[in-house]
Order: C-alpha cells, then sequence, then structure tokens
C-alpha cells in the first residue's frame, strides 16, 4: 500500500522515468537495535538458551521450542520481562515522568500506531472501565494502557483518536471508584528511540473479556 501511495505522490514523476524500481521490502526485527540494544535482558536469555549464534541466525531461534514446557526457563523469561519493565519505567520519557505515576509492576498493554488498534485499545479501556464501575470489588489485575504517536497536519482522523484517548484518560485517572486499577497514558512525539524503552517492557496477554452487552432497561 505504501509503495503505491510513493508511485502515485512523491515519487510520482521518477516512477514514471523507472518504473519498478520502488520496491518495499519487510525486514522483521533488527536484532541489533530491537533486541540487543533495546532489550539486553532477552537478549542475554537468548544468548544462554540458544548460543551466540543466535544474533546473527535468527533461525537459531526454534530452539526455544524444546523449551515450550520448561518451568524454569518461563520463570527466567518472566524475570527478565519484569526486569525491562522496571527499567522502562524510570525512563524520563515514560508515564511516571509524564505527569502520570505508574508502577512498572502493572501489566503494561500498550497501543502505539497504527491508529486504527489504537482506537480499538481505547474502545476496550472504555468497556474495561464501565466494568470496574460496575463491580468495584472484584478481583481486577491493575493495568496501564500506554498509547503513543503523532498525528500529521492533515491527520484528522488520527489526531481525533488522540483527542480522544487523552480525553477518556482524563476521566478514568481522575475517577476515585476506580482506585488505580485502571490507569491511560499517551506519550507524544514518537518515535523509534522512544519505542525502544518501552516496546520491551510490553506485555501480550489479555485476559479481560467485556461482558455481553444487554439493552438498558425502559425508563419507568
Amino acid at each position: 500500500m505504501h509503495s503505491d501511495l510513493m508511485k502515485e505522490t512523491v515519487f510520482h514523476d521518477l516512477n514514471h522515468l523507472y518504473p519498478g524500481r520502488i520496491t518495499n521490502k519487510t525486514n522483521g526485527i533488527t536484532f541489533r537495535r530491537w533486541l540487543m540494544l533495546a532489550n539486553p535482558k532477552l537478549t542475554e536469555l537468548l544468548r544462554q538458551a540458544c548460543g551466540e549464534a543466535v544474533l546473527d541466525d535468527p533461525t537459531q531461534l526454534s530452539q526455544l521450542e524444546a523449551r515450550a514446557s520448561d518451568n524454569g526457563f518461563q520463570e527466567q523469561f518472566r524475570t527478565s520481562s519484569s526486569q525491562q519493565g522496571r527499567a522502562g519505567a524510570a525512563d524520563r520519557r515514560t508515564p511516571r515522568h509524564q505527569g502520570r505515576p505508574v508502577r512498572a509492576v502493572r501489566r503494561p498493554d500498550q497501543a502505539h500506531p497504527r491508529y486504527k488498534r489504537q482506537l480499538l485499545n481505547i474502545l476496550e479501556a472504555i468497556a474495561l472501565y464501565h466494568a470496574i464501575k460496575d463491580d468495584p470489588q472484584a478481583n481486577w489485575v491493575p493495568r496501564v494502557k500506554i498509547f503513543a504517536g503523532k498525528g500529521a497536519a492533515s491527520y484528522r482522523y488520527a489526531k481525533l483518536i488522540i483527542k480522544l484517548i487523552n480525553d477518556v484518560a482524563e476521566v478514568v485517572n481522575n475517577d476515585p471508584v476506580i482506585a488505580g486499577r485502571l490507569k491511560i497514558a499517551f506519550l507524544p512525539d514518537y518515535n523509534v528511540s522512544l519505542a525502544e524503552v518501552i516496546i520491551p517492557a510490553r506485555s501480550l496477554r489479555a485476559d479481560f473479556r467485556p461482558p455481553a452487552w444487554r439493552p438498558p432497561a425502559p425508563a419507568t
């Protein structure tokens, strides 16, 4: 999609002169930056489990299959994730230093661009907020939802989604009934350097399922 956009807009004349030159490549993770630099705790664990060759040959990750039921290895993984989370929480660009105190022990649930995913995530946050309000004494797992991004000047819907996230955060973070069970933070001026700090601390688990929708009772 983006390659086609480049052909039709920014590089229209170049594409006309040299058709076929503009192509798109997806390289996946860059080990040096997104693993060794951004997540040293996980890097060390992979070195121990798969050997030094894993840093040059991603196929070596297949060795992790043999540890799928290894409780000791899983505990090491959880420990490395926890340590990385504490390191991320201490960074000056994270929610704690954006005026929104957030404990590192909370379950981090992150949504960075694209904005369609952010919209779905903030809608889940609204559903979770109402579920907690309906049953505040339930055994809720404290969670922080971290959003980050920036919208181009002409990207109207991106800016509206950013505004929605911050408006929802204003309500959720200041509701005494929620009592810290749910926090929402939006980190502005998202870039790769910020992503290096917050992405390694994310959690992919999703245990919340909002209650089934029921029509409101008729007014009496």
